[in-house]
């Protein structure tokens, strides 16, 4: 069953979090995918000294600012490898806003090694949302969005890709709907591209925004 929504603008909170929840979720499946491994181990190889220093000394408090300094500094050149990663390596030039949200997943996740007992979890940060009106937000907290983001990602992303008779027979068996399995996945691809197609990127500030 296709889901409607408006698709070229946003016009309240409720599609603001539908687009958040698909955008976070491409961020997940993204962080396991090899060639995001190698962007992140290129990322934290040019900062591997003053880590290495930390991990010898964790409690000199000039280390742990200069740490937490380099993690959190966005290099000219890191902003070109993770767009690089985004255009080149994951065919997605037209998300390029995924660029400045996996640079700051690289130093969440750095930031959770340095502070196991003080963890934070990731979260999509998109400018614009609190510009307009609220709305009803997504329905059972977007399962729906999640799967489809999920299906677009096994099928036009993923190195090698999961064909869709292979998606639909998988879907088939578990939701014990072999008739309806074609359209279900077909509608929630199409949801999951409508909504990431608006988010922008701000090159300026190398953020993403909602359209």
């Amino acid at each position: 069953m296709a889901h409607r929504r408006p698709i070229g603008s946003l016009t309240n909170r409720g599609d603001g979090a539908a687009v958040i929840a698909a955008g976070s979720e491409m961020i997940k499946m993204l962080t396991p995918d090899r060639r995001t491994v190698e962007a992140y181990t290129a990322w934290r190889r040019r900062r591997s000294d003053i880590l290495a220093r930390f991990f010898v000394n964790p409690n000199d408090p000039i280390l742990d600012r200069a740490v937490i300094e380099a993690i959190t500094e966005e290099t000219p050149i890191d902003r070109r490898t993770v767009d690089q990663l985004v255009v080149t390596e994951l065919r997605l030039p037209h998300r390029r806003w995924l660029g400045p949200a996996l640079l700051k997943h690289f130093q969440i996740a750095t930031y959770n090694d340095i502070n196991p007992r003080d963890r934070r979890a990731y979260q999509l940060q998109l400018g614009g949302l609190t510009t307009i009106a609220k709305g009803r937000w997504p329905a059972r907290q977007g399962e729906h969005i999640l799967r489809g983001v999920r299906w677009y990602y096994r099928n036009e992303i993923k190195q090698p890709a999961d064909d869709l008779p292979s998606l639909e027979a998988e879907y088939a068996a578990a939701a014990q709907r072999g008739s309806e399995a074609h359209s279900t996945i077909d509608a929630g691809i199409t949801l999951a591209k409508n909504l990431l197609d608006l988010i922008l990127v701000d090159d300026e500030k190398f953020e993403g925004w909602l359209k």
